[in-house]
């Protein structure tokens, strides 16, 4: 588990981290969000003590990390998957991490069989794609078979297999109980990986909750009896829906498909047409984060 609780990072009068507070659970993969600038990275450095906090603290199941025993095999990480010694092989790289850590050669194997490297672990870093170095980076967060794991944009330069991989490579370590946070730019590839989500902007947190509560109905497209239409809309409007009247059609926000039902059969008016419509998890995330981008883009400018 990690706690962060009332974080705050500074670079001279700016904070990139503001308060933050929140808890990243076992058992689930919690995706990480928000705009370019909004602090992902930041926090990311904070939790694993790469950068030093001006307020706040982080737990590692409740314990500072700097007084965690053996700490690669209690947390592991990929920030930066460029960051590594270009002149080494593969495997020899994880063997020098290992081997600070106390860990075998048996599982550098066994981590380069995993991320699909096995067969280039005897060629230079220096001519990996970017996708290898990815691949790469996630074998030696792997290496100590540690409990809390985090990624930063872990399927970057990786093709569609790669990241196939890594989503079920995320959903696997969380069902094994561990936790699992992972910080991503693609709204897509977190609304099919996530169980939660958390979504800062300005180094502020505007969101802690599970990806279903975001990603909720955003209306309903309903139709009755030309005669009854009056009726329904009294009715939806007084039970606290925003309806709008298109044609034949009600479009309802506010009440989802199944209160709507209830209220009209209950009230003996027959529903010919009910569709219920989500929102999309960019949809939500563009709600959320619009007052928090830093820049904005003027729109019909050429």
């Amino acid at each position: 588990m990690i706690e962060v609780t009332s974080l705050v990072k500074r670079y001279g009068r700016s904070a990139a981290v503001d308060g933050l507070t929140f808890t990243v659970g076992p058992g689930r993969v919690t995706g990480f969000l928000g705009p370019n600038g909004a602090g992902k990275s930041t926090t990311m450095r904070l939790i694993l003590g790469l950068d030093r906090a001006h307020e706040g603290r982080v737990l590692i199941d409740g314990q500072p990390l700097r007084e965690l025993d053996r700490p690669l095999t209690r947390v592991g990480a990929l920030l930066d998957a460029s960051g590594v010694h270009s002149g080494r092989t593969a495997r020899n790289h994880l063997r020098v991490i290992a081997t600070a850590n106390g860990i075998g050669d048996r599982r550098v194997d066994t981590c380069l069989e995993l991320a699909g490297l096995a067969a280039v672990a005897g060629r230079r870093i220096r001519g990996f794609s970017l996708g290898m170095r990815q691949r790469l980076g996630i074998a030696a967060a792997l290496l100590g078979e540690p409990g809390v794991l985090l990624f930063d944009e872990p399927v970057n330069g990786l093709d569609a297999e790669g990241i196939q991989w890594v989503r079920t490579l995320m959903r696997d370590l969380a069902a094994e109980g561990r936790t699992v946070f992972v910080s991503s730019h693609l709204m897509a590839e977190m609304q099919n990986t996530a169980d939660h989500l958390i979504v800062i902007g300005r180094g502020r947190l505007l969101a802690d909750a599970p990806i279903g509560d975001l990603v909720a109905t955003a209306s309903i497209e309903l139709r009755v009896p030309e005669a009854k239409t009056g009726t329904a809309v009294g009715l939806l409007a007084r039970a606290g829906g925003d309806v709008t009247v298109d044609g034949g059609d009600l479009l309802i926000k506010g009440i989802d498909a199944t209160r709507a039902g209830e209220l009209l059969l209950g009230a003996g008016i027959q529903i010919i047409h009910l569709a219920e419509h989500r929102s999309s998890l960019e949809e939500a995330y563009l709600d959320l984060t619009g007052e928090a981008v830093e820049y904005h883009a003027l729109e019909g400018q050429s």
